[in-house]
């Protein structure tokens, strides 16, 4: 079964199967939590740094492999939120945005 266009737990998933794992196995061999791999396994839990350099030792790929993973999925969950989708709607590109300094001020009223 090929993980490329997997998530991040569908992926570790896959390679636990292919290797005969279980999320305690596979924690016990990398130094993580049984609950921190279970958690991946079930993308309810972002794969860090540190766990993209475990896996990738023990299951010979690129830490890059399991961030770039994750970024995707990250990225593809941000594009379903209706209220950041809102929010990005009404943010102009700098090219297009003016910025006008208001005049100072005082705290008495006057400006300067």
């Amino acid at each position: 079964m090929s993980t490329d266009k997997l998530t991040p737990g569908g992926a570790l998933n896959a390679l636990m199967l292919k290797h005969n794992l279980n999320a305690n196995r596979l924690a016990k061999a990398i130094g993580l939590s049984t609950t921190i791999i279970s958690l991946i396994s079930h993308d309810q839990n972002p794969i860090s740094t540190g766990a993209a350099m475990r896996l990738s030792k023990f299951f010979k790929t690129k830490p890059e492999y399991w961030l770039e993973k994750q970024m995707s999925f990250d990225i593809a969950k941000a594009e379903k939120n209706k209220k950041l989708t809102n929010t990005l709607n009404n943010i102009v590109e700098v090219s297009k945005y003016t910025f006008i300094r208001k005049p100072y001020t005082s705290k008495n009223g006057k400006s300067k």
